[in-house]
């Protein structure tokens, strides 16, 4: 896989079969769409039935080889139906982990049921994808790339729960790159910064209750989906994203402090949606 650069993009992935968790919107569906414009078979993912027929019909139409399966991935079920599909189309040699939830409210206010759902769908969910694609990734010595955010490397006011639950990828994927080192096996985290959304896009409130997700953004979708294939390709184990998560990762080195009185000072300034 290491050589894959030098061949031209339409035949880049020929071969390989990927694997998308949340792919049925947004840089999930993105991502799959880069991966199909390299030749790659793919397996698609979401919760919505509906919206992934309509991303299948779309890859298929680059001419992808896909299947399609439907449900939570905090669910043991599910994992493993995503395995046997990847394994009917000769064994997954790329995992991307890209299925979350995302929240806002004060730590104070949040209900019980919103720390669960956060937790399992970026966490439990990866987890338990991943240790289902396990003997396949092994096997083809592939990749497994987890998608974070910028709050998994320090936190911001107003997004707690979802900025531990990122910051747990990090604590996953190194401890996995360390179990896997005698197999070859790339493991890698993307850090997001603020990313185009899909109009329809909504995370929970604290209460647990649907918002729909309006802000400003650095990339486009389509740009974090190459950002995310160019990992794979270059077998990166760490990549941030945008200017400004760049600068955070660079201020951190250099002075930590600082970092925590702009976190501090900021009162989730950051992280404020548009009306």
């Amino acid at each position: 896989m290491e050589q894959q650069h030098r061949t031209p993009k339409r035949r880049r992935w020929a071969d390989h079969t990927v694997t998308v968790t949340g792919s049925s919107s947004g840089v999930g569906r993105e991502t799959a769409r880069q991966f199909a414009e390299g030749g790659a078979r793919l397996v698609i993912h979401g919760r919505d039935a509906t919206k992934l027929e309509k991303v299948r019909e779309i890859l298929e139409q680059l001419g992808a080889e896909v299947r399609a399966v439907s449900g939570d991935v905090a669910e043991a079920e599910t994992a493993r139906a995503l395995a046997e599909a990847a394994e009917a189309l000769g064994g997954c040699s790329v995992l991307v982990n890209n299925a979350g939830m995302s929240m806002r409210g004060n730590f104070r206010d949040i209900a019980p049921e919103v720390f669960s759902t956060v937790v399992e769908t970026n966490v439990v969910g990866s987890a338990l994808v991943t240790q289902a694609f396990l003997d396949q990734i092994i096997r083809t010595n592939g990749s497994i790339v987890f998608i974070s955010s910028v709050t998994g490397m320090t936190g911001f006011p107003g997004i707690s729960i979802y900025a531990a639950a990122k910051m747990a990828l990090t604590g996953l994927a190194e401890s996995l790159r360390g179990e896997l080192l005698a197999s070859g096996v790339h493991v890698s985290v993307v850090y997001l910064g603020f990313t185009e959304n899909d109009e329809d896009k909504q995370i929970l409130s604290a209460d647990g209750t649907n918002l729909k997700l309006k802000r400003r953004y650095d990339m486009t979708q389509r740009e974090v989906a190459s950002a995310i294939e160019r990992a794979v390709r270059r077998r990166k184990k760490k990549v941030v994203l945008t200017w400004k998560g760049t600068l955070l990762r660079v201020l951190q080195r250099v002075s930590p402090t600082l970092v925590s009185a702009i976190v501090r000072r900021s009162g989730g300034r950051f992280h404020q949606m548009r009306q």
